[in-house]
């Protein structure tokens, strides 16, 4: 994994300090003129696969015709290369070189026969055309920039300001900010600054000064299966075992994030006698554990751990990690405004796992992918309230909104069936209220104003008569997942760590889009069902069996009282947000200690807002 940066017009250079944290290894740039435009080329190296100076970026055509600058692997790159390529000789035995010979030799086409996660820019000198490209679901981060017929693209914001682009921060998104705890779609909170869209390339034609978009690739439609329940979780476990085996693929030390939770034990369970793999787990404090009403990530990955002979390293995550000076740095690395709790732990998790580990393994996408999180089983509960007869659905739903989520037993389930009582029968769009942390109510509250933008995001998702199955699985692939992937990707570059991620490989993601909802969610809306029956034998039924616990920071615990939410606040800055209500947020605070309401990741929003510059 890398930095890349680069520029069409009359933009600076980006000086390798800037992209640094991202590939400390080594810095390389190219610039020329094509077609009568500047342009240049940047690249930070992070040396995980070919260590060797054969690996350098920039890297040409041996005519010199082509230039690549490539952020991320190419897991089967060495099958392209015996394919495409036999018994031509290489100067190295990294991806990047096939990557080069195979755009060169088949043109920009040739990212579908890709399984890896990537983003890079590609420059035709003779046909004065450059293409920018990103993997099939955003797993390695493109930004840029496209106005006045000039171009300045990067992998961070960073770059892009760092050689002279001007963006203010867009007001008008800080209501989607607050609900999503990120800005959702290919916008940023700056003016002009836009995510390349996952599964897309640019092409840009340099005599004409003219740029598209084209998508190259999209999950299958939900089809009718040939094959059986049996059959078919066979062959997801065939895949994901594949997924997991071919991104092993690295010249330097391998290991995983292991919670003990489904999706991390069934990588883990793949890597059994691999003594050469480390597998790392986030601990939270009783204390913690009792005030989210969650369970020990601890006690599950060292159950696995004993029985499988795996080597584990504990990296503590409680409530007294948390710092504002640690905020103010996860922001400034953070680079792209998120406001999700887990960047805290993956920050904590990369930064103990660097002094062993470069890359690591991570569960991520399973549960959009088989149905793992709560919204999915509000959908189910949904669709049963709905078949009860004589207004009872009503009543109950009536009954389930006045629950005080923040007290007393359960509060972990409290919280989802308050969510689900409160949007119940609000037309199609309550799908999505039901996948929305903390719901967009309590964000909307604090920023009047950004309800049409939030409304409009949701619509688009969420029309009149769509399946909700298949409209939640996209939603959550969108908004949900780009966000993890976003954070995962900064926190683990600021500590010189790849993440990758074998349930998102594109034959695992193919097959889950074809597995119809109900062998997702199994009886009484059991989640991920086809994917435990597919490892039965394999987990331990303490694991099969487990309450879902997500990867995150102790919220709750750490606001549960106001001293902690007034050391991390920053009212000053707070106050010169535009459109920012802090009267409205005082009286959300207010319920919240009471325990009227949840709304611990919206405070956190707030305070990550108030710590960014």
């Amino acid at each position: 994994m890398c930095g890349l940066a680069g520029s069409i017009g009359n933009f600076g250079a980006v000086a390798r300090e800037v992209l640094h944290h991202r590939g400390p290894d080594d810095f390389g740039q190219w610039s020329g003129s094509v077609a009568g435009h500047k342009v240049q080329l940047s690249h930070n190296r992070l040396s995980i696969l070919d260590l060797s100076a054969a690996g350098h970026q920039p890297m040409q055509s041996p005519d010199g015709r082509f230039v690549l600058v490539f952020n991320g692997e190419i897991y089967n790159y060495e099958e392209l290369r015996r394919q495409y390529f036999p018994g031509r000789h290489w100067a190295g035995h990294g991806d990047t070189e096939v990557l080069l010979a195979l755009l060169s030799a088949h043109g920009i086409t040739a990212v579908n026969e890709l399984n890896g996660d990537f983003a890079f820019a590609f420059l035709d000198t003779h046909r004065a055309r450059l293409w920018l490209c990103r993997d099939r679901f955003g797993i390695k981060p493109m930004y840029y920039s496209s106005q006045g017929g000039e171009l300045i693209f990067g992998s961070e914001i960073k770059a892009l300001k760092a050689a002279g682009l001007k963006a203010d921060c867009d007001p008008d998104l800080l209501g989607a900010y607050l609900t999503f705890k990120f800005v959702p779609g290919n916008d940023t909170f700056f003016r002009g600054i836009r995510r390349l869209p996952p599964a897309h390339w640019m092409e840009v034609d340099l005599e004409k000064g003219t740029t598209s978009l084209h998508r190259y690739w999209e999950l299958p439609q939900a089809e009718t299966s040939t094959d059986g329940f049996r059959e078919t979780a066979l062959q997801l476990r065939h895949l994901i075992d594949d997924a997991v085996h071919i991104r092993l693929v690295s010249d330097r030390p391998v290991g995983t994030f292991l919670s003990g939770g489904l999706d991390s034990s069934i990588i883990a369970s793949s890597l059994r006698g691999r003594s050469d793999v480390a597998h790392y787990v986030a601990t939270k404090s009783a204390g913690d554990l009792r005030v989210e009403g969650s369970t020990s990530d601890h006690h599950y990955a060292h159950l696995l751990a004993d029985r499988w002979g795996l080597t584990l390293h504990d990296i503590p995550i409680g409530g007294g990690e948390l710092s504002r000076e640690m905020l103010q740095e996860i922001v400034r690395n953070g680079d792209d405004l998120i406001a999700d709790g887990s960047q805290v732990p993956a920050w904590l998790i990369c930064q103990g796992a660097s002094e062993h580990s470069r890359v690591l393994l991570s569960g991520m996408g399973a549960d959009e992918l088989f149905f793992g999180y709560h919204w999915h089983q509000l959908t189910w509960l949904d669709a049963r309230l709905g078949a009860l007869p004589g207004g009872l659905d009503r009543w109950l739903a009536r009954r389930l909104a006045k629950l005080q989520a923040g007290k007393g037993h359960f509060r972990a389930y409290k919280r989802y069936l308050q969510k689900l009582g409160r949007h119940y029968g609000d037309g199609p769009l309550r799908y999505g209220q039901y996948a929305l942390v903390g719901g967009s109510g309590g964000a909307l509250h604090l920023a009047p104003g950004g309800d049409k933008v939030v409304e409009a995001l949701l619509e688009k998702h969420f029309p009149e008569g769509a399946d909700p199955w298949t409209a939640l699985m996209h939603f959550d692939l969108a908004h949900f997942l780009h966000k993890n992937l976003a954070y995962t990707d900064r926190m683990a570059m600021a500590h010189g760590v790849e993440v990758r991620v074998p349930f998102l490989d594109h034959r695992v993601a193919e097959l889950a889009a074809r597995i119809p909802p109900h062998w997702k969610l199994g009886p009484m809306g059991r989640p991920k069902h086809i994917l435990k029956e597919a490892y039965r034998d394999v987990l331990p039924k303490e694991v099969l069996n487990r309450r879902k616990a997500g990867f995150g920071m102790p919220l709750r615990s750490i606001f549960s009282d106001r001293s902690a939410v007034e050391a991390l606040l920053d009212r000053q800055r707070l106050g010169r947000v535009p459109g920012l209500d802090l009267k409205a947020l005082e009286g959300l605070i207010d319920r919240h200690i009471r325990g009227e309401e949840d709304h611990s990741a919206l405070i956190f929003a707030v305070v990550m807002l108030g710590v960014a510059e």
